[in-house]
Parts: structure tokens; C-alpha cells; sequence
């Protein structure tokens, strides 16, 4: 019998970030994986439900009830990632936030999306398959519609790496560095949505 209860490995690049990955048994992941999948059901009856992305995508997640009171923006935000574990943790904080997410994997799918539905917010991955941030960026500051306007705040890993130039250029007001810390993410929510 393996008693062994979890494996941690903790692995990091200076000017990357810190990766904490736990490894558990099987017995010990399925007991909340299942209280996961309940609450989720139970949300999902709470509240409206969900849009269909485009092919391929995850549907868009209702905002969650805010986080110890910190704020509610009752927005909507396109979350533009590649990454499937960037994409959760980010969709929690938001959500967290009182936001409503949607989720493009490229920027082929965020202009699908734009095109469809108006956007409070879009935070743009830079560097992702098919279409990356820049051009999405430009494309979306170029097409008929509602969102030509909508603030876009660049997502990456290496923020003294981007050129700035060239995102504000496209149409960029900022910088989040992920993954994004729910301080410096209330600060710049702050000042879109709040200090209008």
C-alpha cells in the first residue's frame, strides 16, 4: 500500500514565475472533484446560462459571488488565452471580481467573439497560436462594432521582454503580467470601471 499522500515540485525561471504542481493519489482527488462537479451543477441553476463560444471553446462563466466583499464590477470580460491552466486560474479571479467570462483560445476566435458580443473589458495573451495578441488586437481596433473601443490590456509572461511601443500602437492600454496577481488586477479594474 502507498502511503505516500502528495508529491509537491516546486520549479521556477527568474523572470518567469514560480510553478507549484501537487501530485495526489487518485482515492484522494475524486471525493472534491465530485464536490467540484456538484457546486458547479448547482451554480449552474443559480444562475443564466451559459453562451456557447465558437467551435472548440469553453462556454462563458457567470461571475461568482465576490471574494470576501472586494469588489463586484458586473462586467463582461473576454479572457483571450492559449493556455488551459492560465485560462482557469484566471477565470476564477475574475469571476471572483463579479465578472462575467468569456474564453477565446487565439485571436481568430476573440475577433469571432468580439464581432458578436460587446465586451466591458478583453485581456489579450500576447503570444498564442493562429492569431497572436497583436494582431487580434489590431484586427479588433479595425472591425465595425461595439467592442473597437473596449480597453485591452495586454496578458504575458515576460512584461520588461513586450515592446511597448507596438502594443500601444495596436490599440493597448496596459500591461498584467501573468499569472495575474488579484491586487494588481483590482488596480487596473479600479481605474477602468470605477474612477470613470
Amino acid at each position: 500500500m502507498n502511503l505516500r499522500v502528495a508529491v509537491i515540485l516546486l520549479t521556477g525561471v527568474i523572470g518567469v514565475g514560480l510553478i507549484i504542481v501537487f501530485r495526489l493519489p487518485k482515492w484522494l482527488v475524486v471525493i472534491p472533484a465530485l464536490l467540484t462537479a456538484v457546486q458547479l451543477f448547482l451554480e449552474s441553476r443559480r444562475h443564466s446560462p451559459a453562451k456557447i463560444a465558437p467551435e472548440g471553446q469553453s462556454p462563458t462563466l457567470p461571475p461568482n459571488p465576490p471574494l470576501g466583499g472586494i469588489r463586484n464590477y458586473e462586467k463582461k470580460v473576454l479572457l483571450v488565452e492559449d493556455h488551459p491552466e492560465y485560462q482557469k486560474v484566471h477565470a476564477i479571479l475574475l469571476r471572483g471580481l463579479g465578472l462575467e467570462v468569456t474564453l477565446a483560445s487565439n485571436g481568430k476566435d476573440a475577433l469571432a467573439l468580439c464581432h458578436e458580443t460587446c465586451f466591458d473589458l478583453i485581456l489579450m495573451d500576447m503570444e498564442m497560436p493562429v492569431m497572436n495578441g497583436l494582431k487580434a488586437t489590431r484586427s479588433i481596433r479595425r472591425q465595425d462594432g461595439c467592442n473597437t473601443t473596449t480597453p485591452i490590456i495586454a496578458l504575458t509572461g515576460h512584461t520588461e521582454n513586450v515592446d511597448r511601443d507596438k502594443c500601444f500602437e495596436a490599440g493597448m492600454i496596459g500591461f498584467i503580467q501573468k499569472p495575474a496577481r488579484r491586487e494588481a488586477l483590482i488596480e487596473d479594474l479600479d481605474a477602468l470601471f470605477l474612477q470613470g
